[in-house]
């Protein structure tokens, strides 16, 4: 099947309002500044030609700094994108292969390659194409003899926006072996998605105690795997398989939450390069599983590091946040469906910015949904240490901290998207676009305040002939859409032909909505916004050099006040409109004000804020609600209190 979108290229989305404004703080943030204060980016990495970080890390970093560099038009960033890029392609070998010769693990190739396709498109770099089919032969050469491994085995289509890319310039029949021979070695999410079956926490598959020691134990042998510099012995194809077909390594792998948010595109993506559209619902299918058994308030599903349930005090990784964003691009390049779209607008506007500091000079490794502390005491998290929910550089560990770049920039690249006849607009941000179209340019401006405000505008400002545009109707909202002035109807999506001067305004009007959660719990969402209570958090320093110092978080304020449904529905006492900040999710840009009860037996546990099985002892006390992601501390997931 063919894709129905495809992506601008960079230097066709001119980025504004919210948007923009966040990308020039992350870039003033961490991503700007990463590689001077932390060592596994600076220029000691390996993929620089040094003798530091030899694994994902670099290519993590890479894959986001190339679109916030060409989405901002930041010289330096532009410079960095070339530091990294020349040195990697001068590093292809006479048989294809890149990078740091003592790394043979596949795995973190497939993300340069990704990365790659956008720089390729918006530079036109004439040694990019070439260099990724060069490798790919390589690979196709030898994955007999050095199948994948672990985390190549559990991410084996990572690489297929560069294999789809190559391949529509080179038709190449050997990458149509290269993805069946990647399926053959990966592990089996095909199967897993359509017949779901670790619907348990992973305390019943693996006890934590000995999960945690093991892992304690071999980390420090792990660290220095990654960062030698003398190529390891070759082991045998069979040896390979047996390991990765081990049942512990199979559970390891296949409860892991990052690889689970690679995993949700792979029956969409490997089905529409090889034809196979029986395969398409798999991935809808598989992650509603995920979140059946596993899903919380974020939209996503519980993962510290692994699956563990629905409780809203189990952490969810940032890694998880970003990678499920990817995934959802992808799926929505071949699957018109309302659902991944909304998601993916969901998660840009809630979950991600949850877990930064406002000025992205800190992150989480995991956020809760349920987040009273972001301390140092000890959670009910699997495999993520102390300091796994506090801010800061490397909060338990440094992947994060590497892959924390490509969420904002990517979701902006994802604004408008291409299609035979126009464009579309699935998610909705303010920018223009200046692209192609009928033999001629077209220029598109779309200016809103969304996700805050309820408004959204496109004027048409040069176009050749009729345009076709795709509109997606957001849920959970008095959604009016009108062309010139006159109404259009549509269901989930509605369409127009549009020319030269036309103007299309949104209207989406956000309906507050409980929502039922897995746990039993409810969340309350404004349009596609999740509010939280709205919790003061004191900042207290742990240890860095300011701003991005590592920080944790307190409050005094009572938290353990639930919204009151009455009828279904909540009474809304108070709606207050704030100031908006430079920082877009410092300040909440409103407050909503609902009767609420305190529950008085709603106690901590394990220094979280898990539901009460039978909530008592009610006192009526109004519950101020404000924008998930601008909170550091929060309630996301209450108990159900009916009047």
């Amino acid at each position: 099947m063919n894709r129905i979108y495809n992506r601008l290229k960079l230097s066709e989305i001119n980025i504004g309002g919210l948007l923009k404004k966040q990308l020039v703080i992350q870039l003033k943030g961490l991503t700007g500044n990463i590689s001077k204060i932390w060592y596994d980016l600076s220029d000691e990495n390996a993929w620089l030609g040094g003798k530091g970080e030899a694994w994902e890390r670099g290519p993590y970093y890479l894959s986001g700094l190339i679109p916030i560099a060409y989405l901002l038009e930041d010289e330096w960033a532009k410079d960095e994108v070339k530091k990294w890029v020349d040195s990697i392609v001068a590093s292809q070998d006479a048989q294809g292969n890149f990078g740091p010769s003592w790394n043979v693990d596949w795995w973190p190739r497939m993300v340069v390659l990704k990365a790659l396709v956008p720089y390729v498109k918006v530079t036109g770099d004439i040694r990019i194409v070439p260099f990724m089919e060069k490798y790919f032969k390589y690979q196709y050469d030898n994955i007999d003899r050095q199948p994948l491994k672990f985390w190549a085995a559990a991410r084996a289509f990572e690489a297929m926006e560069a294999i789809r890319f190559v391949h529509r310039y080179t038709k190449s029949q050997f990458l149509v072996e290269l993805v069946k021979k990647l399926k053959m070695y990966s592990l089996d999410y095909f199967s897993l998605f359509d017949n779901y079956t670790y619907q348990k926490p992973m305390t019943k598959y693996f006890n934590k105690f000995i999960f945690n020691l093991g892992k304690t134990l071999l980390e420090p042998f792990d660290e220095i795997r990654k960062k030698r510099t003398v190529k390891p012995a070759p082991e045998s194809r069979d040896s390979i398989l047996a390991f990765n077909q081990r049942k512990a390594v199979r559970t390891i792998m296949l409860t892991h939450g990052v690889n689970l948010a690679h995993a949700i595109k792979y029956p969409i993506t490997y089905g529409a390069f090889l034809g196979n559209d029986y395969d398409y619902s798999l991935s809808k299918k598989g992650l509603d599983s995920i979140r059946k058994y596993h899903g919380n308030a974020t939209g996503l599903y519980s993962s510290d590091e692994h699956i563990m349930g629905t409780s809203p005090a189990q952490g969810v990784e940032l890694c998880t946040v970003v990678e499920s964003m990817y995934s959802l691009e992808e799926i929505g390049m071949f699957v018109k469906e309302s659902w991944a779209y909304e998601l993916l607008e969901f998660l840009a506007y809630n979950t991600l910015p949850a877990t930064f500091s406002p000025d992205m000079c800190a992150h989480q490794y995991v956020q809760q949904p349920n987040q009273v502390a972001a301390d140092a005491r000890q959670r009910q998290f699997f495999d993520t240490d102390k300091y796994g929910n506090t801010f800061g550089l490397e909060p338990n560990y440094g992947c994060c901290a590497a892959n924390m770049h490509s969420g904002f920039p990517k979701f902006a690249e994802y604004l408008a998207l291409s299609h035979p006849t126009g464009l579309a607009f699935m998610v909705y941000g303010e920018a223009e676009f200046c692209t192609r179209h009928n033999g001629g340019d077209l220029i598109i401006s779309e200016r809103t305040d969304y996700p805050f405000g309820e408004e959204i505008n496109f004027e048409v400002k040069k176009a050749v002939g009729d345009v076709e545009l795709h509109f997606r109707k957001i849920q959970n909202t008095q959604f009016v859409l009108t062309h010139n002035g006159e109404k259009v109807d549509g269901d989930d999506f509605y369409k127009i032909n549009a020319k030269q001067g036309d103007s299309v305004k949104i209207t989406a009007k956000p309906e507050l909505n409980i929502a039922d959660n897995p746990d039993g719990s409810v969340s309350i969402k404004y349009g596609n916004i999740l509010l939280a209570t709205k919790l003061t958090a004191e900042e207290q320093y742990i240890k860095g050099k300011m701003p991005f110092e590592d920080r944790s978080y307190t409050t005094n304020d009572e938290w353990r006040i639930a919204p009151l449904i009455k009828d279904n529905g909540l009474s809304v006492i108070a709606t207050t409109v704030n100031e908006t900040s430079d920082l877009p999710f410092e300040i909440p840009p409103f407050e909503i004000t609902v009767e609420g009860v305190l529950v008085k037996n709603w106690e901590l546990s394990k220094n979280s804020a898990n539901i009460p099985e039978a909530p008592y002892e009610l006192e009526e006390k109004p519950l101020t609600l404000v924008p998930y992601g601008c909170t550091r501390l929060r309630i996301a997931q209450y108990p159900k209190i009916l009047k």
